[in-house]
């Protein structure tokens, strides 16, 4: 059972079976972890760090390196809407020019990245028939006070007045966010990612941060539903790092981000975005 600790600063891990979960957990050094053993953990209930299919986005995913991000929302082809896709950011692969299997942090295969947009910083995980992903995606906290929205459908970003919200796994559903860019283009370490949007927390607090990438970017409706966006894709950690929220630890967090736009998801995809009831 994993949970995130009452004053944020980590996670709690119980487990009957203390050395193999060091060995499995090592790779998470950003993020301080407490191991409890019990006899027999607990059966936990889906949630960002317990996802199962149909999968929604903003839960834990992980590749076979044992690097962690956020699934963001699910698609499908436009031509044959049988099989289905859950999206997340392409630098989260194992190699960002190679085919990658992705698991929630619960053990659930989601399945193999396959489809990319290296220049847009995107990649479709491929969960399988009907049913693989759903229209809906976890909201609020993370760890604790976990919600969800379902997703109507997806927008173009513009400036002016918009302002959107994020759902990363590990810091939880940050508001408030202005589009003021919808044209920049980044230098990462995996080279240039081209016309992401760009967003500001108005207030200067976290708008996402390591961990968070891959999660759905939306807006939300007056019904309770949202509205996808984009996915978090990088942050400007040098000028604008900030303290984060949900996870804390070592993590790095910033109050502007940079995201893909669904615009560019549905065209190279040729997808349509799911969407829940």
């Amino acid at each position: 059972m994993v949970k995130v600790l009452p004053d944020g600063s980590g996670i709690e891990v119980s487990t009957s079976d203390l050395d193999a979960s060091r060995r499995s957990t090592a790779f998470l050094s950003d993020v301080r972890i407490v191991f409890t053993h019990r006899a027999a953990a607990p059966e936990p209930f889906i949630g960002r760090w317990n996802d199962t299919a149909p999968f929604w986005g903003g839960a834990v995913i992980e590749n076979r390196d044992g690097h962690l991000c956020s699934s963001g929302f699910g698609i499908a082809r436009s031509y044959d809407t049988r099989f289905q896709f859950t999206l997340t950011s392409n630098h989260c692969k194992t190699d960002p020019l190679t085919s990658t299997r992705f698991w929630s942090w619960g053990g659930a295969e989601l399945g193999v990245a396959n489809d990319y947009d290296w220049d847009r910083d995107t990649t479709a995980i491929g969960t399988g028939a009907a049913g693989g992903s759903q229209g809906y995606i976890y909201t609020g906290d993370t760890g604790q006070g976990e919600t969800f929205a379902s997703v109507s459908g997806w927008a173009n970003n513009y400036v002016g007045n918009l302002f959107v919200c994020t759902s990363g796994a590990f810091s939880g559903e940050r508001c408030d966010i202005e589009i003021t860019n919808t044209d920049v283009d980044i230098l990462t370490e995996n080279g240039t990612i081209y016309e992401q949007a760009e967003g500001e927390q108005v207030q200067l607090r976290s708008a996402a941060g390591q961990g968070d990438s891959g999660g759905p970017v939306y807006t939300r409706n007056a019904n309770g539903r949202v509205t996808a966006r984009g996915l978090v894709s990088a942050g400007d950690v040098l000028n604008t790092r900030t303290e984060c929220t949900g996870v804390t630890g070592t993590r790095i967090c910033s109050w502007r981000i940079y995201f893909s736009q669904m615009s560019h998801v549905v065209g190279h995809y040729n997808a349509v975005v799911l969407t829940g009831g």
